[in-house]
């Protein structure tokens, strides 16, 4: 799974994550190994990233260009674009939702973050989002990332550095994460 994180300071929000993918259960691969472990992906002026399943970002890849980009700069356009992809994962990806009797909603199967000028939205598993202030992460690194970006966010100045030192910080405490890292900035209204 790995870890997407993002990171506001100073007029600038970083997304990062790393580049770690794990197939059949148990065998590791990084940008050394194989073209395209992205988990962070562009849409318009949005960027998006994705911890889940390896099938998550083909998915994702798939529905962005299949589609022109929406407004997302506010909760309320994030939640529309999502119900939009939910029938979009169920009709044409044949995605399976498995849902608990005790579940009110019909979940959609993965988090993101998304990123653009307007702010750092994550959305949750069951299709719920909030947006952040300060920063954000998913993945099974996210908790390594928040106390990582909590310990380093008042101490540095650059939204892309806290984001370095934090992604470095995952990468030694989760299996699951690996360099190299990716990071991409935006400047935050």
């Amino acid at each position: 799974m790995g870890v997407v994180m993002a990171v506001k300071k100073n007029g600038v929000i970083c997304i990062a994550s790393d580049t770690m993918t794990i197939s059949g259960g148990s065998r590791k691969h990084t940008l050394d190994d194989v073209a395209d472990t992205e988990k962070i992906i562009k849409w318009g002026s949005s960027y998006i990233g994705t911890a889940g399943h390896p099938t998550w970002s083909l998915v994702l890849q798939n529905y962005v260009c299949h589609r022109k980009q929406p407004a997302l700069s506010t909760k309320e356009q994030i939640f529309e674009e999502l119900l939009k992809m939910h029938e979009a994962l169920k009709e044409k990806y044949h995605f399976s939702p498995s849902r608990d009797d005790d579940d009110a909603f019909e979940p959609i199967g993965f988090e993101s973050l998304i990123v653009n000028a307007h702010g750092i939205f994550q959305t949750y598993y069951f299709g719920s989002l909030q947006q952040f202030i300060h920063f954000a992460a998913v993945g099974t690194g996210a908790a390594y990332a928040l106390g990582a970006l909590h310990a380093l966010y008042d101490r540095l100045d650059s939204a892309e550095e806290i984001a370095k030192k934090a992604l470095a910080a995952v990468v030694e405490f989760d299996d699951s994460s690996g360099f190299p890292g990716v990071f991409y900035t935006v400047k935050s209204q």
